[in-house]
């Protein structure tokens, strides 16, 4: 796994909580890996092996070194606190329950580490450069099993993978570019992470074909009904997205691949996917791509002068999806409405210690957005209650969910942001 900081910044959930579990983990099926289950020397093989495998060359040597989990755990807080994210975090987490995605009073950044202290195997720091195993001794007596061993050897070659990724493509650069927007950056990070798990299933396997690549993507689903069982007590805002990467990226990546070989795999770095709605539908990227959507939320600035705005981001269809599992339930049939997706923006404004959040999702027709604005209402009004003000406003295929004290003044600023607001550079509906 990549570690992308703004907990952007290691790829993981909420803006900065994606960057966090992006950039730090290589999921695999158990614990830490154990000390010793791999040589020096054998180490080696795999940097030759994965060299011709991944047909990449290394431009310069990866430094590799062994942490404990708890090791592990401190050099992520030293990040998030180099990166100075508690307080961005904290503006997530209480924006995102206001929304219903995380429950209330979330501490995104232990959530975080705690997910990855537990099942990180290992990761590539794209700005230190190195390769980190996450080792954990043996229980006395035990001796490290064939499968151990194996786990290890993918491990290493799918964080090798990553160093062939940022060598090659300045792939630490262009995660942080895209770290302040939701949903280009999992998209990115589903592309880097992907190539990566379909690299180390392919050196275990010894060679990359067709075959490899039918089994390859036979088995993404087993990985992730493990994976999401394993953290099942881990909050559906910080799982599902961190989840997707890997899965939905696999899936994505192969097809890439089928198509063209690793140079078809290669080509999607010099033109990434820009929403986690192509890495979910391929065919939106490479049959029939299209500009993102853009929203642009304005208007309201005159009514909320007093307020600062602290973020702007896309959630895309992957985290509208995420937000209606987690107040819907995760096999409602509302669910379904994440595929008129038809672009978003959210606007995290802050006024003291009070946060107010602007949402607006435009979807492909006026039924969807009519369904999700009555049932997500409903679910607004049971999670937010009287406690914290909250309004949600249709206008045609668009809707515009406040949460926050900025909605007590929602009426005064609504006609303008009707007015005002664009949806992929035109006019909203009138």
């Amino acid at each position: 796994m990549i570690p992308r900081v703004k907990l952007k910044t290691f790829l993981a959930a909420g803006s900065s909580l994606f960057a966090i579990l992006i950039a730090f983990g290589a999921v695999r099926s158990s614990a830490q890996l154990p000390t010793g289950a791999i040589t020096p020397a054998q180490v080696q093989r795999i940097v030759a092996g994965i060299q011709i495998l991944r047909e990449l060359k290394f431009k310069s040597k990866v430094p590799i070194s062994y942490l404990t989990p708890d090791q592990t755990a401190v050099r992520i807080r030293a990040e998030i606190a180099r990166e100075k994210l508690k307080g961005s975090l904290a503006l997530e987490s209480k924006a995102g329950a206001m929304l219903g995605l995380y429950p209330p009073n979330l501490d995104l950044a232990e959530v975080g580490i705690g997910m990855l202290k537990r099942e990180i195997a290992g990761f590539y720091d794209p700005r230190k450069k190195d390769l980190v195993v996450v080792e954990s001794p043996l229980a006395k007596g035990a001796s490290i099993t064939r499968v151990q061993k194996l786990e290890t050897v993918n491990v290493i070659a799918h964080e090798l993978t990553h160093g062939l990724q940022d060598q090659n493509f300045n792939i630490g650069t262009s995660l942080e570019q895209a770290k302040n927007d939701d949903d280009r950056s999992v998209a990115l990070s589903a592309v880097v992470e992907g190539d990566a798990t379909l690299a180390g299933f392919a050196f275990i396997a010894g060679r990359m074909d067709d075959e490899v690549l039918n089994v390859f993507v036979k088995h993404i689903p087993d990985m992730e009904k493990e994976f999401a069982e394993k953290t099942r007590d881990v909050p559906l805002g910080v799982r599902e997205p961190f989840i997707f990467q890997y899965m939905y990226g696999a899936r994505f990546v192969a097809e890439a691949y089928h198509r063209n070989g690793w140079s078809g795999v290669d080509a999607l770095y010099a033109h990434p996917p820009q929403t986690t709605q192509q890495i979910m539908n391929p065919w939106m990227y490479f049959d029939r791509p299209a500009p993102r959507p853009e929203v642009h939320v304005a208007g309201y600035e005159a009514v909320l002068k007093g307020w600062k705005q602290a973020e702007v981001s896309t959630f895309g269809e992957l985290l509208l999806r995420v937000v209606i599992q987690s107040t819907l339930g995760k096999d409602s049939a509302y669910v379904a409405l994440a595929n008129a997706w038809a672009g978003d923006s959210a606007v995290i404004l802050v006024k003291g210690e009070s946060v107010t959040i602007l949402w607006m999702v435009a979807f492909t027709n006026d039924e969807s957005a009519a369904s999700f604005a009555d049932a997500y209402g409903n679910a607004l009004d049971k999670i937010n209650g009287a406690h914290t003000a909250h309004r949600i406003e249709r206008n045609g295929r668009e809707v515009f969910v406040i949460a926050g004290d900025g909605a007590i003044l929602s009426r005064e600023f609504l006609p303008a942001v009707w007015k005002q607001s664009t949806v992929a550079d035109a006019p909203l509906a009138r």
